[in-house]
């Protein structure tokens, strides 16, 4: 009987080891997750100012285009 209680509390510490490798693990993923996320953030935001800003002069150039034909 003893020694299955040993083999049960050797199975629960290694259980438990591995639960805290994996909480580990997870924090550190979640971290590199935020941080890719917020660089997507900031890539998707400049993309966005940068085509605004090019429909904007294409509008422009457009307009001119069409005033000089007229």
């Amino acid at each position: 009987m003893e020694g299955k209680m040993d083999y049960i509390l050797q199975l629960l510490e290694k259980m438990n080891s591995n639960i805290e490798a994996l909480t580990n693990e997870n924090r550190k993923l979640t971290s590199k997750s935020e941080v890719a996320h917020a660089k997507l953030e900031i890539i998707f935001e400049k993309g966005t100012q940068a085509f605004s800003e090019v429909m904007a002069k294409t509008k422009d150039v457009i307009l001119v285009s069409f005033i000089e034909i007229y």
